[in-house]
């Protein structure tokens, strides 16, 4: 078993004068299996008014995010990974809850490794930042990824969401 507990402030958009603070625990190998979960809370805020807050719910977020991992090994010669969590705004009373769930299997790291990822997820209207949605939306998400080289792996995303979207893109790990 293993506790981890780090935060810190960070900048989300320099120029829109908006910032967050970040706090999170994780504990692992929860019960002596590849089992572990996750606690955050970050405070979205922006350099506006108390009224601006009051008559935008764009700027009105503290979402907290449990989340739990639970990993078996050597499924096709790759570890498998089920995961899920939920998220709330505490700012906001309506449409402030998202959750999403899914699978992964394998990892990138080497050349010749490949991963692939199917999820389901939800968001509320006013759960997380407009700015933060980071592919979260509501729907099926697909990915796959291989690594190319021991430092580049290209991905591939299918979003069939609220938002369908398809993604390409090169990572290079150093």
């Amino acid at each position: 078993d293993s506790l981890c507990i780090h935060g810190g402030p960070f900048v989300i958009g320099f120029y829109e004068q908006k910032y967050g603070l970040i706090a999170e625990a994780i504990y692992a190998n929860a019960l002596d299996i590849p089992l572990s979960f996750t606690y955050s809370i970050i405070d979205w805020f922006s350099n506006r008014g108390e009224l601006e807050e009051k008559l935008n719910p764009m700027y009105c977020y503290i979402v907290s995010q449990l989340g739990a991992n639970y990993i078996i090994g050597n499924v096709m010669h790759r570890s498998l990974k089920f995961y899920g969590a939920v998220l709330r705004n505490h700012k906001i009373s309506e449409h402030a809850n998202a959750f999403y769930f899914g699978a992964c299997i394998g990892s990138l790291g080497n050349a010749k490794d490949w991963k692939f990822d199917v999820n389901y997820q939800y968001i509320g209207e006013y759960s997380i930042p407009e700015y933060d949605y980071q592919g979260l939306g509501r729907g099926i998400e697909f990915m796959a990824a291989v690594s190319i080289t021991d430092h580049v792996s290209l991905k591939t995303k299918i979003n069939v969401a609220t938002i369908n979207r398809f993604e390409v893109s090169t990572l290079y790990n150093w």
